[in-house]
């Protein structure tokens, strides 16, 4: 199942969204749509027999979503074969992504032989937080201060002029 789903869903909708050729983004979009009819068939057994339960499990309710909404980005997408990228169809396309790998983390989790991966995600994650949330402060300070040197100044008696260059004069 998980072989399955990321090669009928997941490749096709990354490739999707990376490029422009509209035969391509037919066919993946097709494919795509195939694979979320296959996986939405189990949805239906499963909703028979546990009938209101099922909506109690929050997998449930990712798969059935993620359904619903390729379903409407399909639609919207042939209708205008894909010569439009609203917000809406952007954010969908966001969800869909981040449903995505929730429900690959999801199959991962199945198959015990492949639990490792999870692990070794969580532990790289946690290896990562303190560089990567330096990086984001270091990146925020150089903003502010490319933010700074290129603001204008109020010379309203050219005691500047003689400076020719932009940046010096943005920097006094």
């Amino acid at each position: 199942m998980l072989g399955f789903y990321l090669v009928g869903f997941l490749l096709p909708f990354v490739v999707s969204l990376s490029t422009s050729s509209i035969l391509l983004l037919n066919v993946a979009y097709t494919l795509c749509l195939f694979t979320q009819i296959f996986f939405f068939l189990f949805e239906l057994i499963q909703l028979k027999e546990q009938r209101l339960e099922y909506f109690q499990d929050f997998w449930n309710l990712i798969d059935t979503s993620q359904f619903v909404l390729f379903v409407l980005l399909y639609v919207i997408k042939m209708l205008s074969q894909f010569q439009t990228d609203t917000v809406l169809e952007i954010l969908i396309q966001g969800v869909l992504l981040y449903q995505c790998f929730y429900k690959v983390n999801y199959f991962i989790r199945i198959y015990p032989s492949m639990c490792f991966i999870l692990i070794m995600f969580g532990a790289i994650v946690s290896e990562c937080a303190s560089i990567a949330g330096f990086v984001v402060v270091t990146l925020f300070g150089f903003v502010k201060i490319y933010q700074l040197l290129h603001t204008g100044i109020n010379d309203p008696s050219d005691e500047y002029a003689q400076i020719g260059s932009e940046f010096i004069k943005r920097s006094l």
